[in-house]
């Protein structure tokens, strides 16, 4: 029990529609702009978020709003990592493992694509196409660290910085006016 948290949506000082809270606890490792991706379409922001393999494994929803696509085996790409995340941008042709497509109650659509953990385990998942959810709900978790790229619209501001540490469900990400 101690690995999954327990987070209160109703303690938030207020629940914003257009605010993406962090998906997972860890850190931000790299903040791109004008990305594409075979699934999540083009001129992104890709935020690399790595979680560790000793903090709480929980994958939590970014936003309320609802599942549009889940992709599953774009293509099953894994590597091993001793000291140091590796630098996703090197891999040619990298894809990853799982493609979640998220769009928001006001229409706006997300992508979470979830790489494997070091030792090649896929993140886990309970959602389908059409589940909603709140903010911050448990939706998978990733077993023993790994990295979660998301993909926001050009047209958010992004108030994170590489280096910054998150907290599941609490570490604002992104926000828009």
């Amino acid at each position: 029990m101690y690995r999954k948290r327990v987070i209160l949506i109703s303690d938030k000082p207020g629940v914003n529609k257009k605010i993406i809270y962090s998906p997972i606890s860890g850190e931000v490792k790299k903040v791109s702009t004008n990305k594409n991706h075979p699934v999540f379409g083009e001129d992104l922001i890709e935020l690399q978020l790595c979680l560790p393999w000793w903090k709480e494994m929980g994958l939590y929803l970014p936003i309320a709003g609802y599942v549009k696509d889940v992709t599953v085996g774009v293509k099953n790409f894994s590597f091993l990592r001793l000291n140091t995340w590796p630098n996703i941008d090197q891999k040619e042709g990298f894809k990853g493992s799982l493609a979640i497509i998220l769009e928001s109650d006001d229409g706006d659509s997300f992508g979470l694509q979830l790489v494997k953990c070091p030792l090649g385990m896929a993140g886990r998942t309970w959602v389908m196409p059409g589940d909603r959810g709140r903010v911050a709900a448990n939706f998978g978790y990733i077993p023993f660290g790994g990295t979660v790229l998301l993909y926001l619209p050009k047209f958010y501001e992004i108030l994170v910085l590489e280096g910054d540490k998150l907290i599941a469900g609490e570490s604002l990400i992104a926000g828009r006016s």
